[in-house]
């Protein structure tokens, strides 16, 4: 063989290992491409098993929410009903406690109210080991404006008796007063007698004082005067047996008792001595509407009280005795309280 066959030869041989090669190669490459397209299947096979799952999840999950949601939910509606049923409890303890809280500041308000009405103006009247009442029933400014002058209604018997029996003496010593502490005030005051009448046993004083009084009954209308009846629910409130003024309860039982040749009303109160001159008090709102003056007895030698058989005079024989001696706008006048004014 010839230099020239040798060389082709060799040529030959190369291109045949070199076509070997690139076949090698095309094969490694086909065989990674299908190792490349099974890894992808399984992955798109994996990939979706995953994402079925992770979908079951997602509704399992979407269920148990939705379960959870309704279960709060009447949860929530249970607390809300119980907080508005809490709440509406102690709206109505609130008002409740409102309530009662109001009706003891009206016991204390009306308490307070009615004792300024009923008690505060009824005085004592001492003398000649006798005690009486009165009740003030004015304190008006004088026309010189130079002060007050207070009046005092009394039964003429209770001035009698503590002036001494004496007709002729015109001033009663000893009056005393009350004050907010619920005492009678230490220093009395004297009362000059106005006007009397004997057969109605009605006496009219007026205190020796220039400060009004603070603390003057309020009497009834004429009107409501003539409209009172039986069964009217009425306060007493004198100064039995030297006692400072306290109140009794009754109803007018009677209005035609004739006592020497006066008619009187009849208070089923019971009053004992020494109620004598105080007031007999409309029990609804403390209104004046008459004047104790005596009690039935029965007995001779030795006389028992009947204390529910109290006789009084009435505000309309008190309003027309007044026009009667021209002290007919008596019960309307009155001055302003000032303090510490006895």
């Amino acid at each position: 063989m010839t230099r020239r066959g040798t060389r082709f030869g060799f040529e030959l041989g190369k291109i045949a290992i070199l076509a070997g090669m690139i076949i090698w190669v095309q094969d490694q490459v086909v065989g990674v491409r299908l190792d490349l397209a099974g890894r992808q299947n399984v992955l798109v096979h994996n990939s979706n098993v995953y994402a079925e799952s992770v979908e079951e999840v997602v509704r399992d999950a979407q269920v148990e929410m939705a379960r959870a949601r309704e279960v709060l939910g009447d949860q929530i509606r249970y607390v809300e009903a119980e907080t508005s049923d809490v709440r509406s409890r102690l709206e109505e303890t609130e008002r409740r406690a409102g309530a009662i809280e109001e009706i003891r500041r009206a016991i204390r308000r009306d308490s307070l109210e009615l004792k300024r009405a009923m008690i505060y103006p009824v005085v004592q009247l001492r003398g000649h080991g006798t005690v009486g009442s009165g009740v003030a029933v004015a304190s008006r400014p004088r026309p010189d404006r130079s002060g007050c002058d207070t009046f005092i209604l009394t039964a003429y018997h209770v001035f009698l008796d503590v002036v001494g029996n004496d007709p002729s003496r015109r001033i009663a010593e000893e009056i005393r007063a009350m004050g907010e502490d619920d005492r009678l005030r230490e220093e009395p005051l004297r009362g000059r007698l106005v006007a009397f009448d004997r057969p109605l046993d009605l006496a009219l004083l007026a205190l020796e004082r220039d400060e009004p009084f603070p603390y003057v009954a309020r009497p009834a209308s004429r009107r409501a005067a003539d409209a009172l009846d039986l069964f009217q629910p009425a306060y007493a409130v004198g100064c039995p047996l030297g006692n400072m003024p306290i109140p009794t309860p009754g109803e007018i039982s009677s209005k035609s008792k004739e006592v020497g040749g006066e008619t009187f009303w009849m208070l089923n109160a019971p009053t004992f001595f020494g109620n004598s001159g105080g007031g007999v008090f409309r029990a609804e709102d403390g209104a004046l509407i008459g004047m104790s003056t005596m009690i039935y007895t029965y007995g001779k030698q030795n006389p028992a009280v009947v204390p529910h058989m109290g006789l009084f005079v009435p505000l309309g024989t008190i309003y027309a005795w007044l026009d009667r001696i021209g002290q007919g706008g008596l019960l309307e006048g009155h001055c302003p309280p000032q303090e510490e004014a006895l």
